[in-house]
């Protein structure tokens, strides 16, 4: 995930993983159940079949979904899926709270280069005895 100005850009892979997740604890997709195809899926949030295969690949690696080889991509468990969900929304949060310290640390060195030369300024105004 990519910090900017405005906050934090996350990969389209990284979305609709959560997306994903989101679907199956809101019960859209139940356990044992066979999730749509990559090329189907990368139709749906209009990504290539390699995103998808990222994003599945994240699923599948916090057990919420098994991919079987020859047979698909299985819906494996809910609560992992909530607990990936959970997990996703902490990082956004902490992600967010990191790139609001650095504008405002950006902004507190802006505010100390001012207060510098209104410094100089009265200091140059005061008379020398």
């Amino acid at each position: 995930m990519e910090i900017t100005e405005t906050g934090f850009r996350a990969p389209r892979y990284v979305l609709i993983a959560v997306d994903i997740a989101q679907k199956i604890v809101q019960g859209v997709y139940s356990p044992g159940e066979k999730l749509h195809g990559r090329s189907t899926l990368a139709g749906i949030y209009r990504v290539s079949p390699e995103t998808i295969r990222k994003a599945v690949a994240l699923l599948a690696e916090a057990g919420v979904l098994k991919v079987i080889h020859g047979t698909g991509i299985i819906i494996q468990s809910t609560e992992a899926a909530e607990a990936y969900v959970v997990q996703a929304d902490y990082e956004v949060q902490i992600r967010r709270s990191v790139a609001h310290f650095y504008r405002l640390l950006e902004e507190h060195k802006r505010l100390g280069i001012e207060m510098e030369k209104v410094l100089t300024e009265i200091i140059n105004y005061l008379p020398t005895n």
